[in-house]
């Protein structure tokens, strides 16, 4: 779960994990400020911000949202409303209106659920009046709403001329605040927030307290004869140990009849959207006690990452990368090698060559073969009696062809490839010899030898094949005494 707090600006950016279908955008107004007292009157609280909530907002990823976070009141001014995705309040997809300042007997208004935007809407608590001309200390300012409720409203010194402040009511569904003991002249405590603990006591002789961290309660009220400060309220938790709706301030304290002729000031409102305690008066007439500033607002998004990563708030941007894999295989290769062949005679056939690859090559290959070529010799020889006749070839030519076979598929492990090449039969072949005197078959074996009886013959010899180099030189050897006749056909 992602939880964003947005507590300024004018611009958001929706993340790139935003979850449309599991999300929620939390809203609170501003606190109103407490009075400043003025001649004719001790001042009044200041209203404290109302709440709203939207759940399941559709946005789009990346783009871009107009928002606006209320800023808290001063000197009985109102505090500003907070909205998320508009132009304004109304326009908005959510947003919540602020509290109202304080004025002459006149508490501030907290901010109106009902001009709020939102499927969930809460309002502030108002703050507290003095009742009347005859009080000498401040009324308490009213506590924000939040996620649980309304805000507790201020505390009041109720026109009663030796009654303390009023204490500043609870954070969102918390109570309100005490007001001031007519009797005594004590401050009356603040309210308690949602947790049912925390406000502060009312001033006793010693001072004014401050409502307990975290608990969101109302500040303790000043003392009647005496310039002590209203107490300041706390910030809630409802959202996390730092951010919740917060508790209002006390009333100042007025009429000192010490040394000091002034006026104690209200207590502030406290994180997020508490509304300022109105300022004592003082014994001079002229030293008015100021009124507390309002709390600013607050809007909280919280969605699922849609990618179920886990981001935390205010982090920074996800990284984008590219990467890459690591691939072992050859390129394409253009090579010319060579294939063994045992051939002999040519022939046109399709003999199937290994191949190891993977990867798709082109390849001119060919065969080896160390063929002896046929020759057609024309002529006719006379040898003598037991005459060895070898025939000596100018050359037997050892044929190396390459013959080329180009494919463009990859082949499996250990697949044959067929080529179309010009390979030989093996050797050994047998020819024949034609001779006319008996018409006896003579094999070879090259290099041929030819042994014979007398007598001598004419003994022509014919090529039995098509030739496919032309002939070579023949000669014609003999052993001593032999007699040899070579005549042309």
């Amino acid at each position: 779960m992602t939880q964003i707090f947005i507590i300024s600006g004018t611009l958001w950016i929706v993340p790139a994990d935003w979850n449309a279908a599991d999300n929620s955008v939390e809203t609170i107004g501003a606190g109103g400020g407490g009075q400043t007292a003025d001649a004719s009157f001790a001042g009044s609280g200041g209203g404290g911000g109302a709440y709203s909530k939207v759940t399941n907002l559709s946005l789009v990823a990346g783009n871009t949202v107009a928002v606006q976070i209320g800023g808290g009141g001063i000197s009985g001014s109102a505090g500003g409303d907070t909205w998320f995705n508009g132009t304004g309040l109304a326009t908005s997809s959510v947003g919540a209106q602020g509290g109202v300042g304080g004025a002459d007997n006149s508490g501030g208004a907290g901010g109106l659920s009902a001009n709020g935007v939102g499927q969930i809407r809460f309002p502030g608590g108002s703050g507290g009046a003095v009742g009347g001309s005859n009080p000498w200390t401040g009324a308490g300012g009213g506590g924000a709403a939040g996620p649980y409720g309304a805000g507790g409203p201020g505390g009041s010194p109720n026109n009663q001329v030796f009654a303390g402040g009023g204490g500043g009511g609870g954070n969102g569904n918390g109570t309100a605040g005490a007001n001031g003991d007519g009797a005594t002249g004590n401050g009356g405590t603040g309210g308690s927030g949602n947790s049912e603990i925390g406000g502060g006591t009312g001033d006793m002789g010693s001072g004014a307290g401050s409502a307990a961290a975290g608990s969101g309660g109302g500040g303790g009220g000043g003392r009647y004869g005496s310039s002590s400060d209203g107490g300041g309220g706390a910030t809630g938790v409802e959202f996390d140990s730092a951010h919740g709706s917060g508790g209002g301030g006390g009333g100042g304290g007025g009429r000192d009849f010490g040394g000091t002729s002034g006026a104690g000031n209200g207590g502030i409102g406290a994180n997020y959207g508490g509304g300022g305690g109105g300022g004592g008066y003082p014994r001079n007439n002229t030293d008015f006690g100021a009124g507390g500033n309002g709390a600013p607002g607050v809007i909280v998004v919280t969605y699922t990452p849609a990618t179920g990563a886990t981001v935390t708030a205010d982090s920074p941007n996800a990284v984008e990368y590219q990467a890459f894999g690591r691939a072992d295989q050859l390129d394409a290769v253009e090579i010319r090698g060579l294939i063994s062949s045992d051939g002999g005679l040519p022939i046109e056939g399709r003999p199937q060559v290994r191949g190891d690859g993977g990867t798709p090559i082109e390849a001119s290959s060919g065969t080896l073969g160390t063929s002896f070529l046929p020759i057609q010799s024309t002529g006719s020889l006379s040898p003598g009696a037991e005459a060895l006749l070898p025939f000596e070839f100018h050359a037997a030519q050892s044929a190396r062809a390459v013959n080329c076979a180009e494919w463009s598929t990859i082949q499996p492990l250990d697949a044959a490839i067929a080529i179309e090449l010009l390979a030989t039969r093996p050797g050994e072949t047998m020819f024949d010899l034609e001779c006319l005197a008996n018409g006896a078959k003579i094999l070879i074996d090259v290099p041929l030898c030819l042994q014979w009886a007398d007598p001598p013959i004419l003994a022509p010899v014919v090529a039995s094949t098509r030739l496919l180099r032309s002939p070579g030189r023949v000669r014609v050897l003999a052993g001593r005494g032999s007699l040899h006749r070579l005549r042309g056909l």
